[in-house]
This record gives C-alpha cells, sequence and structure tokens, in this order.
C-alpha cells in the first residue's frame, strides 16, 4: 500500500506512514476522513475493495453508499448514531451488519471515529473493522426461528422487499420462483441478489420501463399499490407491489407473487355453475310464463265458448287472447335472440367505421344533456360479421344510455374507445393470450350491483319488469348484453364487464386480430376502376380510411389526401372526375379555408364542405372561403350518402341540361 487515496488530489493523509499501511493491511481495517460540510470522502484506504467489496471509483462517486449496503434493519440506528457524532455530543461508536455488493455475504462491522479540523475544514475521521469472526453466534440469533428473514422462510409466497433506489434488500425465495419471470423470458429469480437493482437482468426492456414506472409512481405517493395477473408455462400468478412505510414516509416496497392456479381453476369452475345455474332458472321462468300465458288463453277461450253471443264478452276475451300471445311471442323472440347467428356472411371491416355508424344511429346522444366522448385508435382491418358486430354496439351503447337517463347524477358521461390490445392467458374469461381490437363502451352510471353483474349475460334476466318469482323478463332484456354477448361469441370473440356501484360500468368487446399481414394486403382501394369522384383531405389517417371506407361501401369512388400541395395535385390531375371534397379544418401545416380557396381556383364549380370537430367559431373561415355546409365529426353513413347523392344527382342534371 502506497497511501491513502485522495479526493482533492494530494499524496497522503497528514501523518500516515509505514504504521498506518501496516495497520491497514495486516489489520483489516478501512481508514477515512469524511467532509461534514462537502457531504463527501476526502481521504479513505485502499483496501475497500478487500475489506467492504466496493471499489474506490465507486466510493469517490458516491460516498452515501454506504448507508445504501448497510442491512435494512440497521440504518435507522446508524444514521442517529452518525447525526449524534457530527453535532458533537459524543464520540462515535457503531456495530452494524453491512451487505457486500460482490458477494451478498453478510458482514458485521464495527466502526470509530471523531470530529477533527483540517486547515479549518471539519471532519469526521475514523476506521472501520470487520468483526464478523467475533459476531457468529449473535448472527446466528439474528437468524434464529423468531428473525423476519425466518418468518418470510415459512410463507408459501415469494416476498422481495426493494428500497426506494429498487434495489433488492430482502427475497424469500418459493418453489415456484424459478417460473415466475414478470414475463420477460430472460429473467431469472435465481441470478436476483441483495442490493442490486431487481429490474437490472430485465432483457425486455419495455417491460422493465414499465414495472420501473409503476414502482417509482408509488413510491411518490401517485398510486396506492398495484395488483396484476401473469400467466406464465401453464401456471396463473399475481403480483402485487405496495409501499412500505416508516412514519409518514415511504422507504420501500414490498412485492408479493402468488401461484393462483388453483383459484383461476376454481373461477371457471364457478363461473360454470353460475351459468348451469342461470339456465335452470330460465328453464323455471320461462315454464312458468308459458304455463300462466296458456291458463289465460284457456280462460278467455272458455269464455268464447260459454258467451259467444256476448259481443261484449268476446270482445273483451279476444283482446286479451291477443295480447297473452304477444307476451308469448316476445318471450320466444328473447330465446331465439340467444341464439348464435349464421346467415351473415363475413367481411372486411374497419372497426371505427362500425362503431361510428352505430353511434350516429342514435339520433338524440349528442343532444340528450350527457357528455358523450368518442376516441378511435388505429385497429387493424378484420374480417367478421357486420351485422352481428353492429347489433352488439347497438345493444351495449342502448344499455349505457337508459343507466345514465336513470342515474340521479350532474355530470352524465359516456365514453366509446377502440383500439388494439394485447391480452395474457385468463387475463379474460374465455379467451386465449393474444392479440385483440378491443371496443370499450363506459358511462358513469350508477353501476351494477353484484347479482347484476353475476346475472347480466342471462338471456332473461332484467332490470326493468319482471316475474317476481323468477327474474325473467316479461319485456325485453333491459340490459341488452346477452345478444350481445351472443354475437360476439358467434364471430370468435368476448364481452368482459367491469362494473363499481356508484361509479358506473365499462364493457368492453374483444374481437380476435386476423393475422398482420391483412392490414397490408387490405388497403383501401376503389371499387370499381374509375377516376375518383371525392377528394378527401385530413392530416389524420384513421379520420381518411374511415371516411374513405363508408364512401367506396356507397359505391363511389374516392381519393385522399394528407396535405394541401398533394390535395391540389390530385384535383389537378382528375379535374373532370372529382365533383366534391371533404376537407379538414385544422391540420398541422395549414388550415381547411386556406386548402378551399385553393382548390376553389383549381376548380371553381367544385362542390366543397368543411369537415370538423371544433367549434363554430373555428370553422366560419371555411364557410368564408366558399364550403357549403360544416359537416361534423363523426359523420354516420347515412348522412354522407345524402350529401353525395345530392351533389352527385345535381351534376347529373347540369349535364344534361347543358
Amino acid at each position: 500500500m502506497k497511501s491513502l487515496n485522495n479526493r482533492n488530489g494530494s499524496d497522503s493523509l497528514p501523518g500516515s506512514g509505514t504504521i498506518v499501511n501496516l495497520v491497514v493491511q495486516d489489520a483489516d481495517i478501512f481508514l477515512f476522513s469524511y467532509s461534514i460540510q462537502k457531504k463527501s470522502l476526502l481521504f479513505w484506504s485502499e483496501n475497500a475493495e478487500h475489506l467492504l467489496g466496493v471499489k474506490d471509483v465507486a466510493i469517490a462517486r458516491d460516498a452515501n453508499l454506504f448507508l445504501r449496503h448497510v442491512h435494512p434493519d440497521d440504518r435507522f440506528a446508524l444514521l442517529t448514531e452518525l447525526e449524534a457524532a457530527f453535532s458533537g455530543t459524543g464520540p462515535y461508536r457503531a456495530t452494524y451488519r453491512w451487505i457486500r455488493p460482490d458477494t451478498d455475504e453478510t458482514r458485521w462491522l464495527h466502526c470509530r471515529g471523531t470530529l477533527s479540523n483540517h486547515d479549518g475544514e471539519k471532519t469526521f475521521d475514523g476506521a472501520i473493522m470487520d468483526l464478523s469472526r467475533e459476531f457468529t453466534g449473535e448472527m446466528s440469533r439474528m437468524a434464529g426461528p423468531d428473525s423476519v428473514q425466518s418468518l418470510l422462510a415459512a410463507l408459501p409466497t415469494l416476498v422481495c422487499i426493494i428500497d426506494t433506489d429498487l434495489r433488492v434488500i430482502r427475497l424469500n425465495r418459493t418453489e415456484g420462483s424459478n417460473i415466475f419471470n414478470f414475463g420477460d423470458e430472460s429473467f431469472k429469480f435465481e441470478n436476483v441478489r441483495i442490493g442490486r437493482p431487481l429490474f437490472g437482468s430485465f432483457g425486455n426492456q419495455t417491460l422493465k420501463k414499465e414495472l420501473e414506472n409503476i414502482c417509482k409512481d408509488i413510491i411518490l405517493g401517485n398510486s396506492p399499490l398495484h395488483s396484476q395477473r401473469i400467466s406464465l408455462e401453464g401456471s396463473v400468478f399475481t403480483l402485487e407491489i405496495a409501499p412500505l412505510m416508516e412514519r409518514t414516509s415511504i422507504t420501500g416496497l414490498l412485492l408479493t407473487v402468488s401461484d393462483i392456479s388453483k383459484m383461476v381453476n376454481l373461477e371457471r369452475e364457478m363461473a360454470n355453475l353460475q351459468k348451469a345455474d342461470g339456465l335452470r332458472l330460465l328453464a323455471a321462468g320461462v315454464a312458468h310464463n308459458f304455463n300462466n300465458t296458456l291458463q289465460g288463453i284457456l280462460g278467455h277461450a272458455a269464455i268464447l265458448t260459454n258467451h259467444s253471443d256476448n259481443k261484449v264478452f268476446v270482445e273483451k276475451a279476444g283482446q286479451a287472447i291477443t295480447d297473452l300471445v304477444n307476451r308469448a311471442s316476445e318471450l320466444t323472440k328473447q330465446l331465439l335472440s340467444y341464439q348464435p347467428e349464421n346467415g351473415s356472411e363475413t367481411e372486411l371491416l374497419d372497426v371505427n367505421t362500425v362503431v361510428m355508424s352505430a353511434i350516429n344511429s342514435f339520433g338524440d346522444l349528442f343532444t340528450s344533456g350527457m357528455k358523450v366522448s368518442v376516441s378511435f385508435g388505429n385497429p387493424q382491418k378484420i374480417k367478421t360479421k357486420r351485422s352481428a358486430l353492429t347489433e352488439a354496439i347497438l345493444a351495449i351503447i342502448k344499455n349505457a344510455k337508459e343507466a345514465l337517463a336513470g342515474a340521479n347524477l350532474k355530470n352524465k358521461t359516456m365514453s366509446v374507445k377502440t383500439g388494439e390490445v394485447s391480452i395474457a392467458e385468463n387475463e379474460v374469461l374465455d379467451l386465449k393470450a393474444g392479440d385483440y381490437i378491443r371496443i370499450s363502451i363506459s358511462d358513469s352510471g350508477s353501476g351494477m350491483e353484484d347479482e347484476t353483474l353475476k346475472r347480466c349475460f342471462e338471456p332473461f334476466f332484467t332490470t326493468k319488469e319482471r316475474d317476481l318469482s323468477s327474474g325473467v323478463g316479461i319485456k325485453p332484456s333491459g340490459l341488452g348484453l346477452p345478444k350481445a354477448l351472443s354475437n360476439i361469441r358467434d364471430i370468435g370473440g368476448a364481452v368482459a364487464v367491469e362494473s363499481v356501484k356508484e361509479l358506473g360500468t365499462t364493457v368492453a368487446i374483444y374481437l380476435p386480430l386476423e393475422s398482420r399481414s391483412l392490414t397490408n394486403s387490405s388497403k383501401i382501394t376503389p371499387l370499381h376502376r374509375r377516376q375518383p369522384e371525392i377528394l378527401i383531405v385530413d392530416d389524420d389517417r384513421m379520420v381518411r380510411e374511415t371516411v374513405q371506407t363508408m364512401i367506396t361501401d356507397l359505391g363511389y369512388t374516392c381519393a385522399t389526401a394528407d396535405t394541401a400541395t398533394s390535395a391540389f395535385a390530385i384535383l389537378k390531375n382528375n379535374h373532370r372526375s372529382i365533383k366534391i371534397a371533404i376537407v379538414d379544418a385544422m391540420m398541422p401545416t395549414t388550415d381547411g379555408a386556406t386548402v378551399i380557396k385553393g382548390l376553389k381556383n383549381i376548380k371553381p364549380t367544385l362542390s366543397v364542405f368543411g369537415f370538423s370537430g371544433a367549434m363554430p367559431q373555428q370553422t366560419l373561415p371555411m364557410l368564408a372561403a366558399g364550403a357549403i355546409k360544416i359537416l361534423q365529426k363523426p359523420l354516420g353513413q347515412s348522412d354522407l350518402q345524402g350529401i353525395i347523392s345530392s351533389v352527385i344527382r345535381n351534376s347529373a342534371r347540369k349535364v344534361v341540361h347543358g
């Protein structure tokens, strides 16, 4: 050993020499001098790696690493004793456990220090000694039957405690630890070591970042806890992350991993039992209602036989029989509506277009006093049955609308969203792991009672008028979910419901995605090889494709542009054929009014419509620039058909009479 390391660049600590070197080398003692003002080490001996398992470069970079590697149970006491020593209230003597970062071995260290003054700078000088041999008995006692480690080892659950730097400070491995990997195949729990970052050995960087963000949100107090299910190799685990509190501060996180495969199987069995029980109630309810109906018909038939000469009796009995038959007819309609459809042909559909058309079929949805938000993602097209999907969406929207209408709320909101999601095995009942399109419809209504939530998919269960003895609906279903579930199952998907009393309900449709190659092979092209008749100008690709799909489905040809320059070029090249332009109000590099003026300069007779979801005052310039009308987003296919056919028809008249 040459001398003590010096962070300030001098060669040695005053007084160091042969005796100091001998003490450091032969007695396994680490010497240091700490600046209280600078909060960093000024001098330290060169045996840090040998004695503490810490490299000199790490000490130079971060003096606080001493506390990081102190055993978590000893940190608070050590800090208290250091604060007392720094304030000059007495000599410093401390014995504590140290977790070596290089071997994860726990050692017993003893430190002695005193306040000094070097050239006017207040320092804390001391020495650290390894007393592990002397403390072997004490360490055994700490790991005895009353220790925290022994308690953790007895748990059937994998337990991991990490500090606020996301480093592991306690770990209990269970029998299933070798299977669980957070969903990252490159992660192995057997490689996890005390004192090292838990997520440091992740290969999946996206998953690593996601979990780190979840942990940081909990540490910052932005989230109370996190829970999720993860399916691996035929087993299902639940991962829970919760904060560890010391007084009012979060000092770390508790991660628990439990194998819930048996519970998931029991949930499936329970769901099947509930379905069977629902069918039993269904059979009893249908029989009860039909027997009552038949009894009524028989009774009134007897009146007709016995009082055929009494006109009043005959009319009343005839009307009663008609009412009873209609009532029975409603029940049979509900039975038939629950059966899967077989007749509808599949076709390649843009889900956003189907959802938009369904929303616009409710003429009063946006004027009914409730706030409706629509958020379209960019899901790929899928091959499915339009009628089945549309009917399911209509039923769910109708149910959400009725839930809001019956709720006593100041702010009534409905949210419709589309997008693509990846789900794990058992994350959604009846669905395999994979990629799906998700259509979710949420309302802020009063939510469902537990009993209602359990029975909401039964074909005759209703919250409206129903038979009190069986719960079977006398009128058509009040929830609309049985038919939706039947339709979606028929096209290979599933429906999931989440509802919280007084907070609202979310119904989600999951549709299996076709292969990704379908997206590339299904780009929208004109139905007929004709020159385009309509030009769509919008910077949003999803909007362009959605409107183009509706237009081509109506039998017209369509061209699209995402900038003013490309719109002008398309119109110049198709000057004669293009009769209509639909222009977005706001785009990144220009505005709708400017585009309309440019289009009108190229073809003054062009019929131009503004297209916007903005406030009226923001669309007035488009009218001044020559737009016939502002079409509000979202736009239904029937409205679009009326606008296009009117313009095309007028153009045809001008040609005939011209």
